[in-house]
């Protein structure tokens, strides 16, 4: 429950920009950020009007504006990015790039009622660091906080940390284990096959 959760709340509030013209992470901007993005996309998933392909492609849209795909891909490869030709980076970050829409995507199809609140917000260097309480339809609330970067004029979620579970730092370890196991090539490859899977379950 603790980690469906963490995947859906962090596919809730990775999905969204915002235009603003400082060049440091204004602390107030990301939390209202989060507001905005997350009363939006409350609001598209409990459109009953709306069918389910219609809203999976409407959430894919809106994570690949708003998602810097490089900087967390490169963070979740780990010291293997460096290992890497251009060519084989080329395919790595298309590949990531499928994995994360379509996986969060579904992840944010089966939302059942969560929402957050603004507890707080606060600078870390040149990020912002939200505080949120996470309230689920069952369970006990969860203390999330959100890691917000201003880039150019847009806003980009760049990790969450839900009761101390960091879904940027999972992510990475998850990967390491496969390519320690199957290499490069064979970790490109299951990517290949998840998205597969995936794509071909959509509507």
């Amino acid at each position: 429950m603790l980690y469906r959760s963490i995947c859906i709340l962090f596919a809730l509030v990775i999905m969204g920009t915002a235009s603003l013209t400082q060049a440091q992470t204004s602390p107030e901007g990301a939390a209202n950020f989060l507001r905005k993005v997350g009363d939006e996309t409350i609001i598209l998933l409990k459109d009953s009007d709306r069918a389910q392909k219609d809203k999976e492609a409407e959430l894919r849209r809106i994570l690949d504006k708003s998602i810097d795909m490089k900087t967390i891909g490169r963070f979740a490869l780990g010291k293997t990015w460096r290992e890497l030709d251009d060519t084989q980076k080329n395919r790595y970050l298309a590949l990531f790039r499928d994995y994360l829409l379509y996986s969060y995507s579904k992840r944010l199809l089966t939302y059942a009622g969560e929402t957050f609140s603004v507890v707080r917000s606060k600078p870390v260097r040149r990020d912002a660091l939200v505080y949120t309480l996470i309230k689920q339809s069952s369970g006990q609330p969860l203390n999330t906080h959100w890691r917000i970067r201003h880039k150019g004029d847009t806003y980009f979620v760049i990790d969450v940390i839900v009761e101390g579970i960091s879904m940027a730092v999972t992510q990475r370890s998850e990967f390491r284990t496969v390519i320690r196991k199957r290499g490069v090539e064979g970790f490109f490859n299951s990517l290949e096959s998840i998205i597969g899977r995936m794509r071909n379950s959509t509507g």
